[in-house]
């Protein structure tokens, strides 16, 4: 039930951001990874985690539409 919650609200995220949409995740958490890498997102930055509370190695993900012919 979790993941069909968390469908749900990428799902909306992704409509009601036109331009886009960039998130963080920890690089240890591979659930997540799957799970955004399967709805579209490309990873754009691996980090170190040095700029994070956790200090925990990270990975910035990108969503961007595809554009519609007219």
């Amino acid at each position: 039930m979790a993941e069909a919650s968390a469908t749900v609200s990428c799902m909306w995220q992704m409509r009601s951001r036109p331009a886009g949409l960039v998130l963080w995740t920890f690089q240890i958490n591979d659930p997540a990874r799957r799970f955004y890498e399967r709805h579209g997102f490309v990873a754009a930055e691996c980090t170190d985690g040095h700029r994070n509370e956790e200090r925990e190695p990270d990975i910035r993900y990108v969503w961007r539409p595809e554009k519609q012919e007219p």
